[in-house]
């Protein structure tokens, strides 16, 4: 049960998820109130989806990031790519939580 005031019950979730192929893609969207927009890195001729950067594909679909929160996840190229990218929109800096990927060896 949400009891916090803060959260609005019809909250739209828009997930961003790029791959290199697509076969790599494993989920398929159920949910009405999320939009689910799979991206791949590079354009294919059996691919009519989104194509390149995920954080450019965000930007694409103008969303007001005024009241959202962004929780990326990836290479810390990617990272702070995308931080860099969304400082020029709407989104406050304290609602942009990441968890970058390291080499472990």
């Amino acid at each position: 049960l949400n009891k916090n005031p803060k959260l609005k019950k019809n909250k739209h979730i828009w997930i961003f998820w790029g791959v290199r192929e697509k076969s790599d893609f494993f989920y398929e969207n159920e949910f009405k109130n999320l939009k689910f927009i799979k991206v791949l890195s590079k354009k294919t001729s059996s691919w009519d989806g989104e194509y390149g950067y995920v954080q450019d594909v965000l930007v694409k679909q103008n969303i007001d990031l005024q009241d959202c929160s962004i929780y990326a996840c990836g290479s810390s190229k990617m990272i702070n790519s995308t931080l860099k990218l969304i400082n020029n929109y709407s989104l406050p800096p304290e609602r942009f939580y990441s968890d970058a990927f390291v080499n472990s060896n």
